[in-house]
């Protein structure tokens, strides 16, 4: 039976233990570091299926910069011990209408302040489940809604659901983190497997300390 990692990213590079990544946007460079106890995917072959159908997922409205994965995950799923990667995160950039853009005007704490103001995250979810179907066996989602936020970034989340095998779905919990450097408006996301009421609020920590990291190192 095949194979293949489960993939969604919130309507927002070397294989195996690189720690960061640095890529050029509009002038400025960012690193992207990998969170303690991932590894990245990028420029695996094995992974490219993965990537493809979360760039296929995710829309023209944000550009996928990095993936990765729980680093023992990766170690059973490249021997053929482990059949599915629940355990995942990944760097996005905002890209509305496919355009690369800054924003202008508006600071750190203005634009986290809007998007728990103003977002609808039902409403976005919903539109990137029905994208997001024609590429994920059996996919559907729910929105937790905002769960929070700091001087760093605002942080939703949400449940989701998505065929092992006909018999036999899985459920997973994601925490999406949105902030602004540098004038572009970052999304990270990080995935873990369902379970217990501690899921959501252990995420949304280990979440918090990405945002930290990304938004110190990139300031």
């Amino acid at each position: 039976m095949k194979r293949y990692l489960s993939c969604l990213l919130l309507p927002l590079i070397f294989v195996g233990y690189a720690r960061a990544e640095s890529i050029d946007l509009l002038g400025n460079r960012f690193t992207f570091a990998v969170p303690s106890g991932y590894c990245s995917t990028s420029g695996d072959p094995l992974f490219a299926e993965w990537e493809s159908r979360t760039r296929n997922a995710i829309g023209k409205d944000n550009r996928l910069l990095l993936m990765f994965a729980n680093c023992k995950h990766l170690q059973e799923f490249r021997k053929g011990k482990r059949r599915v990667i629940s355990d995942y995160g990944a760097f996005s950039v905002q890209t509305p209408k496919g355009i690369l853009h800054t924003v202008t005007g508006a600071t750190r704490p203005y634009v986290i302040s809007s998007l728990i103001a103003k977002s609808d995250t039902s409403g976005a979810l919903k539109r990137a489940e029905t994208r997001a179907q024609q590429y994920i066996p059996g996919y559907s989602n729910e929105s937790l809604g905002w769960l929070d936020s700091d001087s760093n970034g605002a942080y939703m989340g949400m449940l989701m659901t998505m065929d092992d095998t006909p018999a036999k779905p899985i459920k997973i919990t994601g925490v999406g983190g949105i902030t602004m450097v540098k004038q572009l408006i970052f999304g990270i996301n990080l995935y873990s497997p369902s379970g217990g009421a501690n899921a959501v609020p252990l995420l949304l920590e280990r979440q918090k300390h990405a945002m930290n990291d990304f938004v110190r190192t990139n300031d």
